[in-house]
């Protein structure tokens, strides 16, 4: 999910599932092949982990995948089915559905260069091409012809003008049965279900008809459904986590004063209601909690010469810091 599942939402998801395979942000092939940033890099704990590429030049998506796989990643997943603006304008997103021959040249080439698994998110249909015959017909083209045997279906149409991305993840309306009819007429291809799934029930129920369920913002936004996830899904009989200070302790210590200011408000606010939940501590004495440990790192990896011993917050700044904007913080 753009702007969500960063790499630090990952590594704190990772702590709460062994098992579940995670997903990058979308990556564009344009960001990576000609962008000053890494936009390949993640944490060795977040594993299993797929790339999510944008993009629709075979030659570009090859290079990418064979980059990714060179990087160590799981997986490489194809975009196909987000409806905004400015991924229309790219020429790749939902818009691919109405050009099934190119996606299968996209997989097709990508398979070619790497051993890992190739795969593809999508709808259910775009706009008024929305027939169930519409959707066997891309299924069987991108299966057959790009050989991509791993889909996961986003339950609902996409509109690609008219409604924000925003409203094509609320207004139309889901229809999980047309996915669980296309994996009766597909059997032989694996087929995960993505779109409104929320609980743990849900997804067993989705489990019942299909192979996989992929979680969305209901991950991020409610974290603490993915603590039973290992034990009722995949039949770990390791215990929940309860210690929290463990947990902090594990969220915070790969975290250098370099780019701990990235760490976005949302994940820290995911990790005090988790620790609120699973620990019974309120809310505001979590968050204490929580800065008194990045605080700590902080005081480890700066000027921890400045900072009193054992305090959370610093007590005074030397002149000659280096980085007081750190200390500061």
């Amino acid at each position: 999910m753009l702007d969500w599942t960063d790499r630090h939402c990952r590594y704190f998801h990772r702590l709460l599932s062994e098992h579940a395979l995670l997903y990058t942000e979308m990556v564009t092939t344009g960001a990576i092949i000609h962008g000053k940033a890494d936009y390949l890099a993640y944490n060795d704990e977040e594993h299993p982990l797929a790339l999510q590429l944008g993009g629709s030049n075979p030659t570009d998506l090859a290079h990418c995948a064979k980059l990714a796989q060179d990087r160590g990643y799981d997986e490489v997943n194809l975009n196909v089915g987000c409806p905004s603006d400015r991924v229309q304008n790219g020429r790749f997103g939902a818009c691919l559905m109405g050009e099934a021959e190119l996606v299968a040249q996209c997989v097709s080439a990508m398979r070619e260069v790497v051993d890992i698994p190739v795969t593809v998110k999508t709808r259910i249909g775009i706009d008024e091409q929305d027939s169930y015959q519409f959707l066997t017909d891309f299924i069987g083209t991108v299966s057959e012809k790009g050989g991509c045997d791993d889909f996961t279906i986003h339950a609902r149409k996409a509109w690609l003008s008219g409604l924000s991305p925003k409203e094509n993840r609320e207004i139309p309306p889901l229809d999980y049965p047309r996915v669980y009819q296309l994996k009766r007429d597909f059997p032989h291809l694996t087929m995960a279900v993505n779109g409104g799934v929320k609980t743990l029930a849900e997804i067993e129920a989705h489990l019942e008809h299909l192979d996989g369920a992929m979680v969305g913002r209901e991950a991020y936004q409610n974290p603490y459904m993915m603590v039973e996830l290992d034990q009722r899904l995949f039949g770990s009989n390791k215990p929940l986590k309860k210690n929290v200070a463990s947990w902090l302790r594990r969220c915070t210590h790969i975290l250098s004063a370099r780019w701990l200011t990235v760490l976005t408000s949302i994940t820290f606010l995911a990790i005090c209601w988790v620790c609120s939940r699973t620990c019974r501590v309120p809310d505001s004495g979590v968050a204490t909690l929580v800065r008194m440990h990045i605080s700590q790192e902080l005081a480890s990896k700066c000027c921890s010469r400045h900072w009193k011993k054992n305090s959370c917050s610093p007590r005074r700044i030397n002149k000659s810091c280096n980085k007081p904007e750190l200390c500061k913080s």
